[in-house]
């Protein structure tokens, strides 16, 4: 007659299995809220979540700020955004090895204004940190930048 095995076995093995699926496919912070003022929400995963200061930030974020709203944004490759009023702001892909400094950003900027300062993923090469507007693509490389996606 074969041995089942027991409960204890089972549990171990069911959380083996949690622990290792977890490892193969981490959600990293890229950054945070820094400081918020007025209206501003992130949609994530289908949901409209109100921002605060301290608040993470993960890939696939979208930052909207209403008709008297601010966001100062801060990531962990040292970018640093500001997104005025009736701001839209898409974080479409953030990759960074802290070790390297190697990276990639890209985002889009479908409405209102933002200011930034790029941080070391923007050091590394020429195309590693992207922005869309409706009517451009830049290549953002070790600056300081305003944009303006208003209509």
């Amino acid at each position: 007659m074969t041995k089942l095995p027991g409960p204890t076995v089972l549990l171990a093995l069911a959380v083996l299995c949690l622990a290792t699926s977890s490892l193969a496919d981490p959600v990293r912070e890229i950054g945070r809220f820094k400081r918020t003022s007025g209206p501003v929400s992130v949609q994530r995963q289908g949901q409209l979540l109100p921002a605060a200061a301290g608040m993470l930030l993960y890939p696939a974020d979208v930052v909207v700020t209403g008709k008297q709203g601010m966001a100062g944004l801060s990531f962990i490759d040292q970018t640093r955004l500001a997104l005025g009023a009736e701001g839209r702001l898409s974080l479409d892909r953030f990759e960074f090895d802290e070790a390297s400094g190697v990276g990639r950003f890209e985002s889009t900027l479908t409405a209102g204004r933002m200011a930034g300062v790029s941080g070391r993923i923007s050091q590394q090469r020429r195309d590693a940190m992207r922005l869309r507007t409706p009517t451009a693509l830049l290549g953002i490389h070790d600056a300081e930048f305003v944009i303006d996606a208003s209509p």
